[in-house]
């Protein structure tokens, strides 16, 4: 049984690998943004980002939590398309 999962997981890889570079190539791949390294560290003092007022930037996993949503969302919505025409 181990096996069999193992085998199985070996070959997901694969094909992700292979969709990746294949995105690559036509141009349809989203890179996730780089971050650079802050030269101090300064804790989040409150939740409010301001939009008004004092704005503070958004942290790493803020960052990564949109980009995910947007992926999501991407993938949603080509669903919806993609039944749509069915």
């Amino acid at each position: 049984m181990v096996t069999f999962h193992k085998s199985v997981l070996k070959a997901s890889v694969g094909v992700q690998d292979l969709t990746r570079d294949l995105m690559l190539k036509q141009g349809i791949y989203i890179k996730p943004p780089t971050l650079s390294l802050p030269d101090k560290v300064n804790f989040v003092k409150r939740q409010h980002l301001g939009l008004m007022g004092d704005v503070r930037p958004l942290t790493s996993i803020e960052i990564t939590h949109l980009i995910k949503n947007v992926e999501t969302n991407t993938i949603g919505k080509e669903l919806i398309t993609g039944f749509a025409h069915s």
